[in-house]
């Protein structure tokens, strides 16, 4: 549980967290937090493939401004491998790349390892509109 007093905060990444292979991690925001990539980067990145035993919980969390400029897709949030449960949660204005072979998730991009399923419980998703062309 992030430990920021009772008032809403955004916190502005400086760069993409990265979650490591443990057994369960647990990130929750109290319904007060929100996540920013400030437009210019992934969020947050569990990338462990071909594990199916890490667990990533993402609760009570907003996630705003992520952006993935890769050919993978997660704007705000990438998993590859292990397991990943979301509730309660919000992704809002996020991107990925415009062009490439194997696009998807401007909020969440989830590849996981054995056909694991994804929960995903009361959380909503509202994708970035596209830049318009300068005239």
């Amino acid at each position: 549980m992030f430990s920021c007093g009772p008032a809403a905060v955004t916190i502005t990444m400086a760069e993409t967290a990265k979650v490591k292979a443990g057994p369960k991690t647990v990130l929750d925001g109290g319904g007060r937090v929100t996540l920013s990539g400030g437009g210019k980067r992934q969020i947050l990145v569990m990338d462990v493939p071909n594990q199916s035993g890490p667990q990533l919980v993402l609760q009570n969390l907003s996630f705003t401004g992520g952006n993935s400029a890769t050919d993978d897709g997660g704007g705000a949030v990438y998993v590859r491998g292990g397991k990943v449960k979301v509730v309660n949660s919000r992704f809002y204005d996020n991107r990925c790349a415009a062009n490439g072979p194997d696009l998807g998730g401007a909020g969440l991009r989830v590849n996981q390892a054995r056909s694991a399923p994804v929960h995903i419980v009361g959380s909503t998703s509202r994708t970035a509109p596209a830049p318009t062309a300068a005239r």
